[in-house]
């Protein structure tokens, strides 16, 4: 019997590693997966009509520490109009991007991830960095963003858009300084989409969102350090003309600039107009200045 047990245990012990190493083929199971865990797609790149994939399966210890941290995706790019854009005389053998669960790229500042980074002469090995610490930045916990990520993808339409864009910002202000601006430039692809549908189609109070989106511009160069003196673009709007809907957000960045002025009498008179939600994130961003 404890033989038996022993064999099973291992049995499904093996089980396990073979689907943690699977590489799906299907964009939709892959976005699924990632929605339902959490986690950002790792989609590796190739032609076939000129390769097979691929580099990275034939590494193990890569391999596992890829399935642990992201969803893996093995894409044919000539089958694929997802990636209709990239250039198809290229060399795309061992390449990678990592994405959100709606393929849009976040890794833009590197471009692509590639086991080319591994060799003798590479990047990281002429500058002595661990491929594993490279990535393991982007292997995010995408937990705060599922609301506004399933409703993106059920409807795809401004609202939603601009509703994750937004959260984009949020999300980089909670996480290293490393990748803020890769999930800046993330949150303003969904920023230019909610822009197109909105061409495409009008909403309503569609000056609300205007305002919020030039308050919003202001959030990211601050996430970014993006600025000398925040009073700049501040000073450029009239309290009095603020939307209702937009005063905690409007609060929350004067509050911010009196704090990183040492101001703290005039950042006082902006508190208790924030939401709680707005004071946490301006509480972070305040702390990612200071250290």
């Amino acid at each position: 019997m404890k033989q038996f047990v022993l064999i099973l245990l291992i049995s499904l012990i093996s089980i396990s590693k073979t689907f943690s190493q699977e590489w799906l083929t299907s964009v939709d199971e892959a976005k699924k997966m990632a929605l339902k865990e959490n986690k950002m797609l790792l989609v590796e790149l190739y032609f076939a009509d000129k390769y097979e994939y691929s580099l990275f399966r034939k590494q193990d210890s890569i391999n596992q520490f890829l399935s642990d941290h992201f969803v893996l995706l093995k894409l044919d790019i000539s089958r694929s109009s997802e990636f209709y854009f990239l250039e198809k005389n290229l060399d795309w053998k061992g390449r990678a991007i990592i994405t959100d669960i709606n393929l849009n790229q976040l890794n833009r500042r590197g471009n692509f991830f590639t086991l080319h980074t591994m060799g003798k002469d590479s990047y990281l090995n002429r500058k002595k960095i661990d491929f594993f610490n490279y990535i393991k930045p982007y292997s995010l916990d995408t937990s705060l963003l599922s609301e506004q990520l399933t409703n993106y993808s059920k409807n795809k339409n401004f609202h939603t858009a601009f509703a994750l864009a937004e959260n984009y910002l949020d999300f980089a202000v909670l996480n290293p300084e490393k990748i803020r601006f890769d999930l800046v430039n993330l949150a303003n692809v969904y920023f230019k989409e909610s822009k197109k549908m909105l061409k495409e189609k009008k909403v309503q109070d569609e000056a609300i969102y205007s305002q919020r989106k030039d308050l919003l511009d202001i959030k990211a160069k601050m996430i970014l350090r993006k600025f000398k003196n925040p009073m700049n673009f501040l000073n450029k709007f009239k309290t009095d003309e603020i939307y209702e809907v937009n005063k905690s957000l409007y609060s929350s960045l004067y509050y911010i600039a009196h704090k990183l002025l040492n101001d703290n009498k005039s950042a006082n008179l902006y508190q208790n107009a924030m939401y709680d939600a707005d004071l946490k994130t301006s509480t972070i961003m305040i702390s990612n200045f200071i250290n």
